[in-house]
């Protein structure tokens, strides 16, 4: 039977594997996520990532009849360890995107398809720190609400068109928070809201019909920078509720490691943070939070 081109051999496998509406009352989450994936934004960069990795293939090896799946997979390691047309080598950081996508088609741990990358860098990092191109053509000032709201709740691009003013809510703790539901992975979470920005937000919310959104369908800059206002957001909520540390135990405290040897942070504030901004999830079967620290210390505290 014919299977295609190798572009719709990766689009049906990768489509296969579509899992939109979260993952937390399944009990092994690792093992679900290794074979779903559950981001409309994971599928679209693993399918470029793929389609990609197959013409290079094809453009490298033309005379090799590389049109399946099965044929393309032991070029995998040659793709990886290639170079820039000018010679550079690519960042740790796109290696292994191209490795999970390639993962991920073929149903493999990374490591079996290639152990061997560059390690990642804290002192590399370049998205949202400093100036960038796309930021000459976007003013901030110009979309005034958009930008509250990215600093005061750390919202993804996806959070603001399913944000509604029946959202938002006045807790008796004096806290803001608001509530967003099919987030990332089609996880839901309740934001609490900078209290810097608490009044902006809850006059926003004033303005609008109940079921009206904050931000109209469309307005959201393709060119804002959505995760230099994750980063400032947690920063910010860092800052106002971590504990002096000098009054922790060792085990209340984080250390971070590598370049970033020497940082200390709070784990309890890092632990709230972390599902504020989605990294966190609540596994319903062990009755606990499962938090990602080591993302908020790697891409967000410092």
């Amino acid at each position: 039977m014919r299977k295609g081109s190798l572009v719709k051999q990766i689009n049906d496998v990768l489509n296969a594997l579509i899992h939109f509406d979260g993952v937390d009352k399944y009990a092994n989450k690792k093992e679900v996520l290794r074979r779903m994936i559950v981001s409309r934004r994971t599928l679209e960069a693993y399918k470029r990532e793929c389609c990609t990795f197959a013409r290079w293939v094809r453009t490298q090896h033309p005379s090799e009849g590389v049109n399946t799946l099965e044929r393309l997979r032991p070029y995998a390691i040659e793709y990886l360890h290639r170079s820039k047309p000018n010679g550079d080598k690519y960042s740790a950081w796109t290696l292994r995107l191209e490795r999970s996508a390639i993962a991920k088609l073929y149903g493999v741990s990374c490591n079996e398809i290639c152990a061997d990358l560059p390690i990642r860098r804290r002192e590399d990092i370049t998205r949202s720190r400093g100036a960038s191109t796309r930021d000459r053509s976007y003013s901030a000032k110009n979309h005034p609400d958009v930008e509250m709201l990215g600093r005061a709740a750390g919202l993804r691009r996806m959070d603001f068109s399913r944000v509604r003013a029946c959202n938002v809510r006045l807790d008796a703790d004096g806290y803001v928070y608001i509530y967003v539901d099919k987030s990332k992975g089609g996880k839901e979470r309740e934001i609490r809201v900078d209290p810097d920005f608490a009044q902006s937000v809850l006059e926003l919310a004033a303005r609008r019909a109940p079921t009206e959104r904050l931000i109209p369908q469309g307005m959201v800059p393709k060119k804002m920078d959505e995760h230099r206002n994750r980063r400032a957001y947690a920063q910010a909520m860092l800052q106002r509720f971590s504990r002096p540390l000098e009054s922790l135990t060792r085990a209340e405290k984080y250390y971070c490691r590598g370049d970033a040897k020497g940082k200390v942070f709070d784990r309890q504030a890092m632990a709230m943070v972390s599902r504020w901004l989605g990294h966190g999830s609540f596994n319903r079967d062990t009755g606990k939070w499962e938090d990602r620290l080591n993302v908020i210390a790697g891409y967000y505290a410092i």
